[in-house]
């Protein structure tokens, strides 16, 4: 009757998100978050590099003390650079895996530098500036966990160069207030080691559970516009039905009362009312 309808996929043509999908999407996020957090991380350890060569450089070898600083402050600004790039890529997220992958060397660089400054300065031949030493490096290694806690690999992998050569260096020392400070380094070491491991856990299930009611909200949504193009195409059709049988029925009822004026028999009179009635009882259902 001339009516064409494209309605849109039913539901279940389309379905929900895959988890292959999801987990692209939770990575995503993960690597997303790490450059966020990164960044105010990497403006402060600026400041911190800058702060540590003032406290050494009276305690240390100045070329030593300026080669280190200038590696430092180089790859500080190369992973700033490098934060930025990532923010404006608009398809960063189909490039998510190199991204990633360099956000791991950057960080795996940046940690073995922190822990170079142990092997290059401690000890001092001043015991004030090895306590704050040893106290700068612990909260670089917090700091490094706090902002790597999305991701276990680079939290470990940065807590690991950050403190190990640390915890060598107490270790092997004369004295024994340096080995109790190596132990303690150790047992704060485990504890760090493994806050990641669940926070890594706690970022995947709530990334997950984010995306799984996206989709299950997508999925909603479109049964609704289904549903709502369903209707709209049956009211359509029954509209376009009852104006196609409306006609011949109202041409119907005209015939009969035209007859009707004829002379007819009692019998024939009868069988012709029951015809308008019935004709006049559908345009009355159709109308």
């Amino acid at each position: 009757m001339g009516i064409h309808s494209s309605p849109p996929s039913a539901p279940g043509a389309e379905p929900r998100a895959a988890p292959a999908a999801i987990e692209r999407q939770i990575e995503f996020e993960r690597i997303t978050t790490l450059y966020a957090i990164g960044q105010p991380m990497l403006v402060g350890g600026l400041a911190f590099s800058a702060l540590l060569g003032l406290l050494l450089a009276p305690s240390v070898s100045p070329a030593l003390l300026a080669t280190w600083l200038g590696l430092k402050m180089v790859l500080l600004v190369a992973r700033i650079v490098d934060s930025r790039l990532f923010l404006r890529d608009r398809h960063r997220q189909l490039r998510q895996g190199a991204w990633r992958n360099r956000f791991f060397v950057g960080t795996v660089l940046d940690s073995f530098t922190w822990g170079l400054l142990t092997v290059m300065f401690l000890p001092t031949g001043d015991a004030a500036t090895n306590g704050v030493m040893v106290a700068g490096m612990v909260g670089v290694a917090s700091a490094g966990v706090l902002a790597l806690s999305a991701h276990r690999v680079a939290s470990g992998a940065a807590l690991i160069l950050v403190l190990g050569p640390l915890i060598e260096q107490q270790a092997l020392a004369a004295t024994p207030m340096e080995h109790y400070t190596a132990a303690t380094l150790l047992v704060y070491a485990a504890i760090l080691f493994l806050e990641p491991r669940s926070s890594h856990r706690r970022f995947t299930d709530s990334m997950r559970l984010r995306f799984e009611n996206a989709a299950i909200a997508d999925e909603r949504h479109r049964a609704l516009v289904y549903a709502e193009h369903s209707n709209a195409a049956k009211t359509r059709f029954l509209a376009s039905v009852s104006h196609e049988l409306r006609t011949p029925l109202n041409g119907i009822i005209g015939m009969t009362q035209l007859v009707a004026v004829e002379s007819l028999c009692a019998l024939q009179r009868q069988r012709l009312d029951v015809l308008r009635h019935s004709a006049e009882h559908l345009v009355t259902v159709i109308g």
